[in-house]
């Protein structure tokens, strides 16, 4: 591999001597800050690159098997010696040691010539000597098993140079990201158009690494489109149709208590009045209990208040005659909330026992993932989409739900308690995802980051005077 150092006083002003240089195929292997200079380490050919994944199994295993051997022909010897045992131990012992550190040091220097001494992230030492070492124990036993020695060694080579591959594959693939902004302007606006959703960085690629490149920008964008309704995971809830109970959860604004007055009313709609009860665990807000209540009265249904978790799992028990008990669960962040009995959060029954979780549109990702991955662990559980109606990026809220694989059973664009709640439907969320971003206008956070993320001809420009500046426009 031959490599090439390129220095400039910025980014885009190195990018461009290193296209000047190697063209626009060139791989950039490190890009790093020397003093007040960029400093990029780059090269046009990757031909010793597989050199590492080339090494024959077979060739390992003899290798590991002439040393294991000569161990075991060793250790023999020194049974042998019984006056030299001590002696003859301790030679092993360094013999081991000393072996485990060339095998160590032939992979460091193996993996180091392939990728490069500059390559930042990659050249994670490969620790083998432990491994090894660990096998001691059993070499020095009454039996030795050459072949079980030689396939655990052969295993964690594997598993070391399967690793080194991984983080390889996973650095040149950032590469190529960055340079669509040069080499491929269609993938390039296909990635600033998912990303605008805000379904994050991850999906983004892997849905335009997923599409065609001979492709139009539209199509590319209606085939990520119909991927992402494919990837949306989509449930039935059974509140209306099978009798037991539905607890409502969710973080404060995020509209659990509307979404459960709205799920009570749709039974009011249907089975009536007579077989439904609203019980309200919240212990923190004032007036939680009176405004869930006043709702009660609205529809003609007993409303109750559940203190402790003790407390609740007593009213559960007295209104299990009812078809449907709904509760509106705050979730718990101090001793002082309620928390779930036995019979709610592990259930016999898990279909008389529905856990219906809020998220709004207006969630950010990493909240998201964090109210997901704390509160949402029970069996049977949904989630609800709120505040479609707001000025936010609902793909932020999608990222997360397929990322986690939380089911979607409803979703709502209305604040009002008389609008129902719209079944769950994977083609209409990724429709209103993307009627949602169109509202938001990139700022210049979001065109900075593209600009860093994909380098474009015009950003290469700013630091060329002898670039046309009808380039710059574009």
């Amino acid at each position: 591999m031959q490599l090439r150092r390129f220095t400039a006083d910025t980014t885009p002003a190195a990018l461009a001597a290193v296209r000047m240089a190697l063209g626009d195929e060139a791989i950039i292997l490190s890009n790093r800050k020397q003093g007040n200079l960029i400093e990029i380490i780059a090269t046009g050919q990757m031909d010793d690159a597989v050199t590492l994944s080339n090494t024959s199994v077979d060739d390992i295993q003899e290798e590991l098997r002439t040393t294991a051997e000569a161990l075991a022909t060793s250790i023999q010897a020194s049974k042998n010696e019984p006056q030299s045992r001590t002696v003859a131990s301790e030679d092993l012992d360094a013999s081991i040691v000393n072996s485990s550190k060339d095998i160590k040091n032939e992979i460091q220097a193996s993996a180091t010539t392939a990728l490069t001494e500059n390559h930042q992230g990659l050249s994670e030492p490969i620790s083998v000597e432990d491994n090894v070492i660990a096998s001691q124990n059993e070499m020095l036993g009454n039996k030795v098993d050459v072949d079980a020695i030689v396939a655990r060694s052969t295993e964690i080579l594997m598993a070391t140079f399967d690793r080194q591959a991984q983080k390889i594959d996973d650095h040149f693939r950032g590469l190529t990201v960055s340079l669509w902004g040069t080499s491929s302007p269609r993938a390039s606006e296909h990635l600033k158009r998912l990303l605008s959703l805000g379904i994050g960085a991850e999906l983004s690629v892997q849905l335009v690494e997923q599409t065609s490149a001979d492709v139009s920008l539209e199509r590319a964008l209606s085939s990520s489109h119909e991927k992402l309704k494919a990837l949306l995971p989509i449930t039935v809830d059974k509140t209306s149709s099978v009798p037991g109970v539905t607890i409502v959860s969710g973080a404060p604004g995020s509209g659990k208590t509307t979404t459960l007055v709205k799920l009570a009313a749709d039974h009011v709609k249907n089975q009536g009045n007579q077989s439904i009860v609203l019980i309200c665990t919240n212990t923190r807000k004032i007036g939680a209990f009176e405004e869930l209540e006043a709702y009660g009265r609205l529809l003609g249904v007993p409303t109750v208040h559940a203190r402790d978790t003790h407390e609740l799992e007593s009213l559960v028990d007295a209104f299990k005659h009812k078809q449907l008990v709904l509760i509106d669960h705050t979730l718990p962040n101090d001793k002082n909330s309620v928390s779930l009995p036995e019979c709610l959060s592990d259930p016999k029954n898990s279909d008389s026992v529905r856990h219906v979780f809020v998220l709004p549109a207006t969630t950010q990702a990493h909240t998201a993932d964090h109210l997901i991955i704390n509160h949402c662990t029970a069996g049977n559980i949904s989630c609800v989409l709120t505040h479609l109606d707001s000025t936010a990026r609902l793909g932020e809220t999608l990222s997360a739900v397929i990322r986690h694989q939380l089911p979607i059973s409803y979703w709502s664009n209305s604040p009002s308690v008389q609008q129902p709640l719209h079944k769950g439907e994977a083609s209409v969320l990724v429709a209103t995802a993307v009627a949602m971003a169109d509202r938001i206008l990139p700022n210049a956070d979001d065109i900075l980051l593209q600009r860093l993320i994909q380098p474009s001809k015009a950003s290469y420009s700013r630091n060329n005077p002898n670039v046309d500046s009808k380039i710059l426009e574009e």
